[in-house]
Parts: C-alpha cells; sequence; structure tokens
C-alpha cells in the first residue's frame, strides 16, 4: 500500500538543514528585509492591523442606484462596440486583473500573492498568474487590431 501511496502522492527530496540556510531561502524566494521590517514597524506601532481594517461607525452604506451601472451582459448601443474596438487599437484601453487573496491552495497552504505564484507550465516555463492574464489579454488587444485593419480595408 505504500508503494501505491508514493506513486500517487510523491514526497519531495528532503534537504537538511546544514543544506540550505534560513537567508539562502529567504533570498531564493525574493524576501525583502528592509520591507519586512517597515511592515513589522508599522504593524507594532499600531498603524496597520486587522482592528484597524474596519469602517467607522458613522461610515454610509447606500445601495447602489439605478443610474450608477451601466448594465453591459446585455446587448449595448454599437456606438459602444465601436468605442470599446478603437480604444482597444490605439492602445487607449486599459485591462485590470485582480488577484484578491493568496494562493494558499494553490500552494498547499504557502500563503503567496496570488498573482505572482508561478502555478502553470508553458512554454517551457513555470508562468505566474498575471503573465498568463497579461498574455491572454495582448493576443485579444492583438486580434481586436486585427479586425480593425479589416473593418478599414472594408470601409474603404
Amino acid at each position: 500500500m505504500r508503494d501505491v501511496f508514493d506513486r500517487l502522492l510523491p514526497r519531495l527530496p528532503r534537504e537538511s538543514a546544514a543544506e540550505r540556510s534560513l537567508e539562502t531561502m529567504l533570498a531564493e524566494n525574493g524576501f525583502d528585509r528592509a520591507e519586512h521590517e517597515y511592515i513589522r514597524a508599522d504593524l507594532m506601532d499600531g498603524r496597520i492591523g486587522l482592528a484597524l481594517n474596519r469602517l467607522p461607525a458613522s461610515a454610509v452604506i447606500e445601495d447602489v442606484q439605478p443610474g450608477d451601472v451601466i448594465d453591459a451582459t446585455g446587448a449595448l448601443p454599437s456606438e459602444y462596440a465601436a468605442l470599446g474596438r478603437e480604444a482597444i487599437a490605439s492602445g487607449a484601453a486599459a485591462v485590470v486583473t485582480l488577484a484578491a487573496g493568496v494562493s494558499s491552495r494553490w500552494t498547499q497552504g504557502a500563503g503567496v500573492v496570488k498573482a505572482l505564484h508561478p502555478f502553470c507550465k508553458w512554454a517551457g516555463r513555470h508562468r505566474t498568474f498575471l503573465e498568463v492574464h497579461l498574455a491572454k489579454s495582448r493576443r485579444v488587444a492583438a486580434r481586436m487590431a486585427s479586425c480593425r485593419r479589416t473593418w478599414s480595408r472594408r470601409a474603404i
């Protein structure tokens, strides 16, 4: 049964503490001691912390009103589609990729910044969440720019 589990869940090679020091591991993983000390000082001085991560009791939270949001899940007027195509083709449009939280499920609890965690191997190299989403955005922008050239030729 042990052989079955070893095949299903292979063990990582163990390295002795003498082979890799804490300083070496921290350096390999991009640990920034100055930034760590800055955050630590803010935490110790009470400038940041869970207790401060709250809205004040005087905060007013109101429902979104119909005029506050445009529902873009359905059909939009064609002028918006044309405006969007033009913005993408000219490089004026921006894409925002949100990677909230930490990728603790991807890293077996390591709790690293999700956007920077190399979670998949692509084209022979491990890629981060951010790299994958930027590549997808570039591909869409290139496709839209190509379509715009086609539309321009048709209009002539």
